[in-house]
């Protein structure tokens, strides 16, 4: 699965890639994107440690240039003194997925015409939307967990629901 030269591991694509899933030059470790990244999940150039975007970072969860340390994270806009870390231990378990099963009989005109498959499969598999992906979480999470999304500091709604399209001002 590797396209490129010098790669090491499975699914790399570019230039001298070790590790596994690796788009870019010269990164090594797991998913990362872009050049010389090393570490885990990095984007940009530079940066060694996880979840970096930008360049030349090290630590973890850092955006922008010539970071070190553990990030302060942004919520809802405004910069917090939280870190990463800080801010998973308030979160409930948002457990997500971008795509559900929609079986036969729930499936609309529109679906059977664009998925022929339904009548061997029984249904088909719908791409959805970040907005319907948190809509469907929301439906299912309990009022401890919908009450933790928005005790979080810095807590609006107006950005909530952009994100999410999910309303909280209309009660939860």
């Amino acid at each position: 699965w590797n396209s490129g030269h010098w790669n090491t591991g499975y699914r790399n694509s570019g230039n001298w890639n070790s590790g596994y899933s690796n788009t870019g030059d010269r990164n090594s470790g797991d998913h990362n994107s872009g050049y010389c990244n090393s570490g885990n999940s990095n984007s940009g150039y530079g940066n060694s440690g996880n979840w970096n975007s930008g360049y030349w970072n090290s630590g973890n969860h850092h955006a922008g240039f010539f970071c070190t340390g553990e990030a302060k994270v942004a919520l809802f806009n405004v910069p917090t003194d939280l870190s990463y870390d800080d801010v998973m231990s308030l979160l409930p378990v948002i457990d997500v997925a971008p795509c559900m099963w929609v079986s036969s009989d729930e499936m609309s005109d529109t679906e059977k015409a664009e998925h022929p498959e339904y009548t061997t499969t029984g249904g088909y598999i719908k791409r959805l939307t970040l907005q319907e992906t948190w809509r469907e979480w929301w439906k299912k999470a309990s009022v401890t967990d919908k009450e933790k999304i928005m005790a979080l500091p810095n807590f609006d709604a107006d950005i909530f629901m952009e994100i999410t399209g999910i309303d909280v001002r209309c009660g939860i």
